[in-house]
């Protein structure tokens, strides 16, 4: 057998293995600590415009979540999390239906997104298993969090995706070690191309046939081949540390992550198409997935001043890839809270060592000299209202975030919100305009 087909095997067998043990355990079912419960959701989108022929003026979401925890004892626990997705739009891949990898392109009907065992050795924790692991202290945008991938099928929900590991959280006085490895890649799950939210790409380019001719218009057509994945083995492995410091009236941490980038870097190859002598040329673009070593050395911090909070992050990317383009993002911020109400304004940038020309975009390095801002007001125990956006200072483009959250009962929440874009069509977020849309989302919790 394949060594890579060997390790995806023994990757499968032992999360099988782990459910089947945590399932089968009686001293797990007889704790009065066992805990169990769900959500169904039923989100919907409502679109004005269909800027591919393969979108919808409307698409409609159903998600079915069970989780469970259990104490074994003063010292061990455990969590899991299944869940089940449908969509209209088929997003969602209806042959998989136990998903333990999380790998594919779109999100899988049924995945095991939460499987892990917590152990409390004194001073440290460690937690094993499938689990996410964030860091930062920014409001929407953290540079430093890189150990876990997005979900970007929806580009602007900020979805994660869970991913297997070992972590361990050591406490010392007023520090605090983490660090974790994460033993099998998971790549960050990209919007599918020719749909809604897959960053606009060319669609001609002008060309001179052979040295000397006249430059002629080409239109292009492109098709995403994929490309495999960093095989499953322990020399694939990605890892990071955080140390964190509380000080007087402030709190710092500084990171390291070395591992592959959870963004594909797209190599073309282009052929021409055959067409009648009287049309204008084609050419087809191939677009091949390929994944590459990145480290990141970060810095995050949280104070106040008076009474504004403040808070900020900066990451340096050192690229493997062809492009090489090694960066810095950056963000700062202010925030406050006054009786019912909460704000935080927020300014990202990128300092980034080359161009980014004819290049998919995604919100890693398109937030470029950007204000951020969230506005929350709590208009009583079950009822709240939310602003939040972003406003490109430079190419002036911008989205916004309304949204209206309320408590229908104990069990079931409804919110009712809108994403509007708008800016200049050849703009990170005007590319988006024709996405606006608004946004229904009926939640019921047991």
């Amino acid at each position: 057998m394949p060594r890579r087909s060997l390790c995806s095997l023994c990757h499968r067998i032992a999360f099988i293995g782990f459910a089947i043990l945590l399932s089968l355990t009686p001293s797990a079912f007889c704790q009065k600590s066992w805990e169990y419960g769900g959500l169904l959701e039923e989100t919907s989108q409502i679109y004005a415009r269909r800027p591919n022929a393969s979108d919808t003026y409307a698409a409609g979401t159903g998600h079915f979540q069970l989780w469970s925890r259990a104490a074994l004892n003063s010292r061990l626990s455990w969590r899991g999390t299944f869940d089940f997705r449908l969509d209209t739009h088929r997003d969602v891949d209806r042959g998989r239906w136990f998903d333990l990898s999380e790998r594919g392109q779109r999100q899988p009907a049924g995945a095991v997104s939460e499987l892990y065992m917590d152990m409390k050795l004194g001073h440290v924790d460690l937690r094993l298993g499938k689990q996410q692991i964030r860091c930062g202290r920014a409001d929407g945008f953290n540079p430093t969090d890189n150990l876990i991938p997005y979900d970007y099928l929806d580009t602007f929900a900020d979805q994660r995706i869970a991913v297997p590991a070992v972590k361990a959280d050591a406490y010392l006085a007023r520090a605090h070690f983490e660090a974790a490895w994460v033993p099998f890649y998971t790549p960050t799950r990209l919007p599918l191309l020719d749909q809604r939210w897959f960053p606009r790409l060319p669609s001609s380019v002008r060309v001179s046939p052979v040295s000397g001719a006249d430059p002629v218009d080409v239109d292009l057509t492109y098709r995403d081949l994929g490309g495999p994945l960093p095989a499953r083995t322990f020399g694939n492995g990605q890892w990071g540390v955080r140390y964190n410091q509380i000080v007087p009236r402030a709190e710092f941490s500084l990171s390291y992550f070395d591992g592959f980038d959870d963004i594909a870097f797209f190599r073309t190859s282009t052929m021409l198409l055959p067409v009648p002598p009287q049309q204008r040329p084609q050419a087809l673009v191939d677009l091949h997935r390929e994944y590459y070593r990145i480290r990141i050395a970060g810095v995050d911090f949280a104070s106040a001043i008076g009474p504004f909070g403040i808070r900020g992050e900066a990451a340096y990317f050192d690229q493997t890839d062809p492009n090489n383009l090694d960066h810095l993002l950056f963000v700062i911020g202010l925030d406050k809270t006054w009786g019912d109400w909460f704000a935080i304004v927020q300014y990202a940038g990128q300092k980034v060592s080359g161009r980014i020309q004819n290049a998919a975009i995604f919100p890693d390095l398109g937030l470029r000299s950007t204000m951020i801002y969230r506005i929350e007001r709590a208009l009583g125990p079950s009822r709240s209202i939310e602003i939040k956006g972003a406003l490109r200072l430079r190419d002036g483009d911008f989205f916004v975030q309304p949204l209206y959250n309320v408590a229908l009962s104990n069990k079931w929440r409804l919110k009712i919100g809108a994403t509007l874009f708008a800016g200049a069509l050849d703009s990170y977020l005007g590319q988006f305009r024709e996405n606006s849309h608004l946004n229904l989302q009926l939640i019921y919790t047991f």
